[in-house]
């Protein structure tokens, strides 16, 4: 596979997202840049207003929704699952990490978020504005299409004695479906060296665009927009589930939230897969529902 030459630029899809989740109450005060306040105007007509004039969830919507299932997701597999070691890939402008580390200090959980190294070091110099951050988040530099260089993804894991989980939120819909399945697949040899593992991502699935004939104008705006193409890896979630324990995942849930199940929006859905079982119990209610049982 051949590496990609990474561009020096933020996209724009970061910046908005990262507005988006200081605007909602799920960011801190040091993320709250003018680019992302910029973008989010420029873009909020045709995609937030337009949306809801039209009765549709907008991009905010989607984006709420989808970062609230993967927060859901993080707390229920520190609290239920013994997660102690969580790592944010391509975590972008999320403060996912941060929150999550003064939370659980008394449960000793740490965080790394990672991403492409100017991403890295514009959020570092970001949060050197606000209060010191917690000790047990850091930040790594990450190129997910780097096998075995600096930048791969085995340098990420610091402790492989503790549990830990995988996040991969906004990443894997833009390569192409084979890339994003290697992707979890290496991410899953990584994990089995643990006690247990989880990777959580989101997945697109033709299943919930049936019907629904606004979401192919929509998802070409957001390439557009994201510069980058937002693809349609599956058809449903079997084939998800199917696909995962292919590449050596023993069980694949889908994350559910008090709003819903992210699925409810037709472009989103949350699944988080386990290397190790995962009792029975924990997969027919509550915030982690079974795909295949």
């Amino acid at each position: 596979m051949s590496k990609r030459r990474p561009d020096p630029r933020i996209s724009p899809t970061a910046w908005f997202t990262g507005q988006v989740w200081v605007r909602n109450g799920l960011s801190v005060p040091q993320l709250d840049a003018l680019q992302g306040q910029m973008l989010y105007h420029a873009g909020h007509p045709a995609l937030v207003a337009m949306p809801r004039l039209l009765g549709l969830e907008s991009l905010e919507d989607m984006l709420l929704l989808r970062h609230r299932t993967f927060d859901v997701a993080a707390r229920m597999l520190v609290e239920k699952h013994g997660v102690r070691q969580g790592i944010e890939i391509a975590s972008g402008l999320s403060a996912r990490g941060i929150r999550m580390t003064r939370d659980y200090a008394g449960l000793g959980l740490s965080w790394c978020d990672a991403d492409l190294p100017h991403m890295v070091q514009r959020k570092r110099t970001m949060l050197a504005r606000g209060p010191a951050l917690p000790a047990s988040y850091r930040q790594q530099a990450v190129d997910v299409l780097d096998r075995d260089g600096e930048l791969s993804m085995a340098h990420l894991f610091e402790d492989r004695s503790r549990p830990t989980a995988v996040f991969m939120e906004g990443l894997l819909n833009y390569f192409p479906r084979e890339i994003a399945l290697d992707i979890c697949g290496r991410t899953g040899e990584q994990l089995r060296e643990f006690p247990s593992g989880w990777l959580v991502m989101e997945v697109h699935t033709r299943d919930d665009l049936k019907g629904k004939p606004y979401v192919g104008p929509f998802l070409a705006g957001l390439s557009a927009f994201a510069r980058g193409r937002v693809s349609i890896h599956y058809e449903n979630l079997q084939e998800v589930s199917a696909e995962l324990r292919a590449r050596g995942f023993d069980h694949v849930v889908e994350v559910v939230n008090d709003a819903g199940t992210a699925g409810s929006h037709p472009l989103v859905r949350v699944v988080a897969a386990s290397v190790g079982r995962i009792p029975e119990s924990v997969t027919r209610t509550g915030p982690m529902r079974a795909i295949d049982m």
